[in-house]
């Protein structure tokens, strides 16, 4: 499940714990209330691309460059979590995994870009992992030149789970995403009246051109008229 947009991780039971110094002003009395045990709530990421977890109250700020994240949050408040891919990456997939206090596990999959993660009722000590699947996605841009005109048609021959369509079909779709490793061979075809000269810049040759996308190309097909 690839998910581009801002996804919104409902957290209908959690208010960030405040923190307290390493050493607590007039220093630590063993007598004080520790209040409530609270939520634990860790984000994390998997996947070859980055993106990030932030939360509203604040909390959670985990940006491209954070795996993991946890924090302890207090039962009955609410709390909400954004997850956004990078502008270079794809949201593939996101859950929430809970466990109750008396050892009893549910899951919470990602619907209409929601998570309902901690239910209204969830109990203290409850523990929530929340994992968002992030992957890298290079750019692909087809241009033309010369005097005569053709096509350009992509043919994915390793999609990567990439879902098996040429992104390139040129004119009109020059420009396609990958996900790393991915390979896609661009054929020209020139038009009545038309020949295919050269490929320049990230291609070269002749004819059909294999790319293994590792890095965003631009590829430039030259067809000159006859």
């Amino acid at each position: 499940m690839t998910h581009s947009a801002t996804t919104l991780l409902t957290m209908t039971a959690l208010a960030a714990l405040p923190a307290c110094p390493l050493v607590c002003p007039g220093g630590p009395n063993p007598d004080a209330d520790a209040g409530p045990p609270g939520v634990t709530l860790t984000v994390q990421k998997t996947g070859d691309g980055t993106g990030s977890y932030r939360s509203d109250p604040d909390g959670i700020d985990c940006d491209g460059a954070c795996d993991s994240q946890s924090i302890t949050v207090v039962p009955g408040t609410a709390m909400s979590v954004r997850v956004e891919p990078s502008r270079d990456a794809n949201l593939i997939d996101a859950l929430c995994g809970v466990t109750f206090p008396d050892g009893t596990t549910a899951q919470r999959e990602l619907v209409d870009d929601t998570i309902e993660a901690v239910l209204a009722d969830d109990p203290a000590e409850t523990i929530v992992t929340c994992s968002a699947e992030f992957r890298q996605v290079h750019t692909l841009q087809v241009l033309f030149s010369g005097t005569g005109s053709g096509t350009i048609t992509g043919t994915l021959t390793n999609q990567g789970g990439g879902g098996g369509t040429p992104r390139i079909d040129c004119p009109p779709d020059c420009v396609g995403a990958y996900f790393v490793g991915e390979i896609d061979t661009l054929t020209p075809t020139p038009d009545p009246g038309s020949v295919f000269v050269e490929w320049k810049v990230d291609c070269a040759g002749t004819g059909p051109v294999e790319l293994i996308m590792t890095e965003d190309k631009n590829c430039e097909a030259q067809f000159d008229l006859q």
